[in-house]
């Protein structure tokens, strides 16, 4: 699991991947038609690797609840990595 940051517009996306993260990241800065082909400069704030795709999922879900991510960025990743034994 990853969040990524965009300065240009000032967002951030949460995601899942089974690939490797410095590949997504190239997708993602690519132009496309998703979310984040809005813009190009997507930078990884934060990865945390997962035993499965279960424990990731459970945790991107939540984070979408937790939409003040740039305000609660500190507690998120602490409050986030307490789920890694899930």
């Amino acid at each position: 699991m990853y969040i990524l940051y965009s300065s240009t517009i000032d967002k951030f996306y949460v995601g899942y991947t089974s690939m490797g993260l410095p590949e997504r990241l190239s997708k993602h800065n690519t132009n496309h038609k998703g979310f984040t082909g809005q813009t190009n400069d997507w930078a990884i704030q934060w990865s945390e690797p997962f035993a499965d795709k279960t424990q990731a999922l459970r945790i991107e879900l939540l984070a979408p609840t937790y939409s003040l991510i740039s305000l609660l960025k500190p507690i998120w990743f602490d409050w986030a990595s307490t789920f890694t034994g899930l």
